[in-house]
């Protein structure tokens, strides 16, 4: 019996080591098992930081080329959209070109139902150019239905990718005015922020644009007309545009259109006009929506202007905007409005223009402290025997510092030729020791002569 209960013993014994080693060996298993899962995990997690970084590194690189510097230079210019924006004239029932309507004389009086679209063409994706022309038409036409009168639409903006379209009528005392921008890549709509580089940048710009519009209006006011503001009357202003600015804060609609010069914005029927070369560190639109993709059917930019400015190039048969030299630049526009011997009066402008230049060149090739800016502007409403070679129209020849030009010149030379402003740029134009010479009987004569 106790042979037995020995030889049971043993084999539980057996059982229960070789259990122990089944146990052992499974728990080795899952310890290593578990180790390589943890292992991977922790690769894989690595992984996926390097590839994250690796993706916000793309994505920087991406923003960085999907955003480039939006801030404008006042020596930077800029070309008018290719893009044909012909205004027509509706007359019961007829349609007129507005070269057909001021050639032929209508007299609007003589119509019962008139008023003015304009539509474009020349972009390349159609769908674009026709949703912008029938928004156009929609509007004017809305306008008709509702017995506005004087009604006429008109292109204010047309460069830099960008289309802003101005729309009004009137009944009664009532005034009705719309506008419509476009980004002509997407036919989107240009929002208010869109202008500027940053929405902070386009509340603090209008902020400034409002007060000092206010205090316009203010000095206007005919028992004001010594624009003596008082503490008094000032704080009125100042709660006016808090309000206003509040308003805006809160989401309140702000219309607008833009010319190449100016924002003209209206909010609480209360009119802005921002002249954006005051404000040119924060102005966007120039920049914002250009792209190396060609919009446009035809490529056909001859003209280059000073962003900020705006020239009528219709009657203009030869520009330039060039730097010619280190220490030589130039601009020159020349016109004809004259429709007779046309060919004849280009020929001696242009050889004026070219006589004036090359008297320059002398004279710049020869400084060596001494920098030139000339600007030639001529334009002729006569007849070929009329025209005085020895005396173009407008000839200005600044001449300065050249160490000044080097460092600030032609910004603060194109800053100076435009009109309207109230901007400031450092260091002051008067700092470059510059003198202004005039074109006079064929030779140049200091202003103060």
């Amino acid at each position: 019996m106790s042979e037995l209960n020995s030889n049971e013993e043993n084999t539980y014994k057996i059982q229960k080591k070789s259990s122990n080693k089944t146990l052992f060996l499974s728990l080795f298993i899952f310890t290593f098992i578990m180790i390589i899962i943890t292992v991977a995990l922790i690769y894989l997690e690595n992984q996926n930081k390097v590839a994250n970084s690796n993706n916000e590194a793309q994505k920087d690189i991406y923003n960085k080329e999907e955003k480039p510097d939006l801030t404008v230079k006042l020596t930077d210019t800029y070309h008018k959209n290719p893009l044909n924006t012909t205004a027509y004239y509706y007359l019961d029932g007829v349609t007129k070109t507005e070269e057909e309507y001021y050639k032929e004389g209508y007299n609007l009086k003589e119509y019962n139902k008139k008023y003015r679209y304009v539509q474009i063409k020349g972009l390349k994706n159609k769908e674009i150019e026709n949703k912008i022309n029938s928004e156009i038409m929609q509007k004017v036409l809305s306008l008709d239905s509702n017995n506005y009168k004087a009604i006429a639409a008109y292109v204010y903006a047309n460069f830099a990718n960008i289309l802003s379209v101005y729309i009004s009528g009137s009944k009664d005392e009532e005034v009705f005015q719309e506008e419509l921008n476009y980004r002509l890549d997407t036919g989107e709509n240009i929002k208010f922020e869109d202008l500027f580089t940053s929405k902070e940048d386009a509340k603090m710009v209008l902020n400034q644009a409002i007060y000092s519009q206010l205090v316009k209006d203010y000095a206007s006011k005919e028992e004001h007309s010594y624009f003596d503001i008082s503490k008094e009357d000032y704080s009125v202003i100042e709660v006016q545009a808090f309000e206003i600015m509040n308003n805006y804060s809160n989401n309140a609609k702000i219309d607008f259109c833009v010319t190449s010069e100016k924002i003209l914005a209206q909010i609480n029927n209360t009119n802005i006009e921002i002249n954006m070369i005051d404000f040119y560190q924060y102005i966007a639109i120039y920049k914002r929506y250009l792209t190396k993709q060609n919009l446009y059917e035809s490529n056909n930019q001859n003209y280059e202007m000073f962003v900020f400015s705006e020239k009528d190039f219709e009657d203009c048969f030869y520009s330039k905007l060039e730097e010619v030299d280190e220490n030589l630049f130039v601009e020159i526009d020349l016109y004809n409005y004259v429709e007779n011997g046309k060919e004849e009066i280009e020929k001696i402008m242009k050889e004026n223009m070219e006589k004036v230049l090359e008297e320059v060149k002398q004279k710049a090739k020869v400084s060596k402290n001494e920098a030139y800016y000339l600007y030639y502007s001529d334009t002729t409403n006569y007849s070929v025997d009329e025209i005085d070679a020895a005396n173009p129209d407008d000839v200005s020849l600044i001449i300065m510092d050249k160490n000044y030009y080097k460092q600030y010149g032609k910004e603060a030379i194109s800053f100076k030729n435009r009109n309207n402003t109230n901007a400031n740029i450092e260091p002051p134009y008067e700092a470059a020791n510059s003198q202004v010479y005039f074109y006079v009987d064929g030779e140049f004569v200091l202003q103060e002569v």
